[in-house]
């Protein structure tokens, strides 16, 4: 089934975006990171990938300023964004496009994709360790402390994000 982009713009006016860049922009940028862009099948596929990681992209982090975007549909253009040096940014950022990108190969390459489903039991509860031992027969199991779910880190990606300060990394205070 083919998938049709729908590119959020530099001023947040495009209705039920679905991602930053196009497969050419994505894969320019992944051939000139020495990717093999051969791992997708088509440009079908490529573009499944891009609003994969568009829709990921958008909910994994909290992003300091607001939202342009009209309908709330993308996370980026953000007005009042400013970068790790204090300059306001204006319409979507490289660091963004190059993080989405990113975020689409790793979608297009990981066994489970973005959003791995925690290994769980039979009781709901999220195991962290299984250890087996053969003869004579013991099995045990670690679980994870109050069923808190861990989003995986993907240095490449989010280290993108990071660095151009886009990033809310503290809580907000607001007086009145």
């Amino acid at each position: 089934m083919p998938v049709t982009l729908r590119p959020q713009d530099d001023s947040g006016s495009v209705a039920n975006s679905n991602t930053y860049i196009d497969e050419v922009w994505m894969t320019e940028y992944l051939e000139e990171a020495g990717y093999d862009v051969s791992e997708f099948a088509d440009d079908d596929d490529k573009k499944v990938h891009l609003v994969r990681a568009f829709r990921y992209m958008n909910t994994r982090f909290g992003y300091k300023g607001e939202p342009e975007s009209r309908d709330m549909s993308s996370a980026f253009p953000r007005y009042d964004l400013t970068d790790r040096n204090g300059n306001l940014v204006m319409g979507i950022a490289l660091p963004v496009k190059q993080a989405q990108a990113e975020y689409a190969w790793l979608s297009k390459t990981l066994p489970d994709g973005l959003n791995p489903n925690p290994t769980r039991d039979a009781s709901g509860a999220r195991v962290t360790q299984i250890s087996e031992r053969v003869g004579p027969i013991s099995e045990s199991k670690s679980f994870a402390a109050g069923g808190s779910y861990d989003k995986p880190e993907y240095p490449v990606p989010d280290s993108i994000l990071r660095a151009a300060g886009f990033i809310m990394t503290g809580g907000q205070i607001v007086r009145g």
